[in-house]
């Protein structure tokens, strides 16, 4: 499995996830996502490229979610496939975590607007 990520002009972080998430990447993939929201209030996790989602690749999400929360950060899911949907869906997943069909709706949902 391969990670990306890239920073949108309105500052949320995207984390692209290609590939197919194997048993053996599980452990480093938490560490490395926690890592890589630590730094950020606005996180998208883009899974258009990812073929599979384990259990345990969910837990990684939804404690990245929890991380960012916890400092007044929002974790949105984005593009998933059909199968991916079924899952979040099937974990009640997505009652926790936002998902979005493209950058522009995941952006909305997680980047805060200043305050007046």
């Amino acid at each position: 499995m391969r990670i990306e990520t890239e920073v949108t002009s309105k500052g949320a972080l995207i984390i692209q996830l290609h590939g197919r998430m194997q048993l053996k990447d599980l452990q480093g993939m938490e560490a490395r996502l926690k890592s890589l929201v630590r730094g950020h209030k606005a996180v998208i996790v883009d899974l258009s490229g990812l073929d599979v989602l384990f259990s345990m690749g969910l837990r990684a999400l939804i404690m990245c979610a929890q991380l960012l929360d916890l400092k007044g950060g929002k974790l949105a899911l984005m593009a998933p496939t059909e199968n991916i949907m079924a899952v979040l869906q099937a974990s009640g997943a997505s009652q926790l975590i936002p998902i979005c069909r493209d950058q522009a709706e995941a952006e909305a949902a997680v980047v805060l607007s200043p305050t007046v």
